[in-house]
């Protein structure tokens, strides 16, 4: 299995830039994950990114989780299928 990252933003203070950054030359045929936490508009916000994503900047697959709570976090097999499948993970929050 790759490694998987999970940066937490409560620990910016704590983690150097180099050890969480990681770029690509190009996002052709990137593999990108979307956790969707359930909240008001986070799915018309990723939908939105991951359409500019795959139309301006080749991006081959999306794969799609959606939580079953805005409060419960994401099951564990999610964060090791996506660790294995996804080259990035988008998570993140609406309302």
């Amino acid at each position: 299995m790759g490694e998987l990252i999970i940066l937490d933003p409560r620990t910016w203070g704590h983690l150097s830039m180099e050890a969480v950054s990681r770029s690509w030359d190009t996002l052709d045929r990137l593999r990108v994950g979307v956790i969707d936490n359930t909240k008001p508009n986070f799915d018309n916000v990723a939908q939105g990114i991951v359409s500019v994503l795959k139309a301006s900047y080749g991006v081959s697959e999306v794969e799609f989780h959606r939580k079953r709570t805005a409060t419960a976090p994401a099951a564990d097999e999610v964060y090791d299928r996506f660790g294995s499948t996804a080259d990035l993970v988008l998570t993140g929050s609406g309302d």
